[in-house]
């Protein structure tokens, strides 16, 4: 154990770890060309992932071989509970199309979107036969899916929005004006969220004795229900670091624990450092930790301090996605973190 913390305390092993890691990235994600092994199947069998039911299309991502987005348009004679689908492992009827890339120079690529999520085709779904039952898990997020459906439109999509992180049930319109003001990171699931699930539980189950181990538990769940996004995976990989390194006694900084989180994360999945989640929420979070000294003041001075810190950093990745910027971001976080 003593070794491990002299490795754990020492630059230079953060140093070979970030080229390692840099390494790896740009091997997987950029020397080695994917292809589908699927494109010329007319039936797939696979579990059902990442439902969204619309009135006009039921979109899933399926697990078999490789990852598939696929879609299907309800029949007026079919007696489906959608919902009840999720997880299920099914047999598909349908066609093959390939994702085309974008027409209009520095629009959204949609086939680049798809490739870098492990998906390389679409499948148009004419025909769904359910071949065997979901797991305990599925069947528990099922129910909170459709306890959530019970209400209305507009409940109904703040609900999905801060319990399964999933923004497909939010109007356009709605979802535009929140980007365009710069607070949509508000209304996205992140680490604020983690952290006030960690404070709360940590709160309530202070006098147990095992409640890391029930905090952790629960948070790896929370991860599944919103599909293992990069925020999330952030916060509470982060958390699990920090209370290893706290039980054995290594003490290192929490920007070592961030680099750390990091490397982890692209180790599992190097396409990650496309997700403009995992973008934001590194970027930010190490330039708030490394600014931690000169966030002082009262309760609405930090606030400004931080939402001026994010607006900056983010800076890049926002000109990037957004093509346009609001000045006033900074000043509407005050309001709206506090409301939020």
């Amino acid at each position: 154990m003593k070794k491990l913390k002299i490795i754990l305390q020492s630059k230079y092993v953060y140093i070979i770890l970030g080229i390692f890691v840099s390494l790896y990235v740009l091997l997987f994600t950029i020397i080695i060309k994917y292809e589908t092994k699927l494109a010329n199947v007319t039936i797939l069998e696979g579990i059902i992932q990442e439902l969204v039911v619309s009135d006009d299309v039921i979109s899933f991502v399926l697990k078999t071989d490789e990852l598939v987005k696929c879609n299907y348009y309800p029949k007026s004679t079919d007696t489906y509970d959608y919902y009840s689908l999720l997880g299920k492992k099914v047999k598909l009827e349908g066609m093959v199309k390939l994702p085309s890339n974008n027409t209009i120079f520095n629009a959204f690529n949609y086939k680049q979107y798809l490739y870098n999520n492990g998906i390389y085709i679409n499948f148009l779904v004419s025909k769904i036969e359910v071949i065997d039952d979901e797991s305990i898990f599925y069947k528990i997020k099922t129910s909170i899916i459709k306890r959530i459906n019970t209400y209305d439109n507009q409940i109904k999509s703040y609900l999905n929005l801060f319990i399964l992180g999933d923004k497909n049930y939010l109007q356009d319109e709605v979802y535009d004006n929140y980007r365009i003001n710069g607070i949509w990171h508000l209304f996205a699931i992140s680490g604020m969220h983690i952290n006030l699930i960690i404070v709360v539980a940590s709160f309530v189950l202070k006098k147990m004795r095992l409640k890391n181990i029930f905090i952790s538990l629960f948070l790896f769940f929370f991860m599944f229900l919103t599909n293992f996004s990069a925020s999330i995976m952030r916060a509470t990989i982060f958390f699990y670091l920090k209370k290893l390194f706290e039980y054995f006694k290594i003490n290192i900084s929490n920007m070592q624990v961030l680099f750390l989180t990091a490397s982890i994360i692209l180790l599992i999945d190097p396409f990650m450092i496309y997700n403009a989640g995992f973008q934001y929420s590194f970027i930010i979070t190490f330039a708030i930790m490394f600014m931690s000294d000169k966030i002082t003041g009262n309760y609405f001075m930090k606030i400004f301090k931080i939402s001026l810190i994010s607006f900056v950093v983010s800076l890049p990745i926002t000109v990037n996605m957004n093509y346009e910027l609001n000045i006033l971001s900074i000043f509407l976080n005050i309001i709206y973190v506090a409301l939020i």
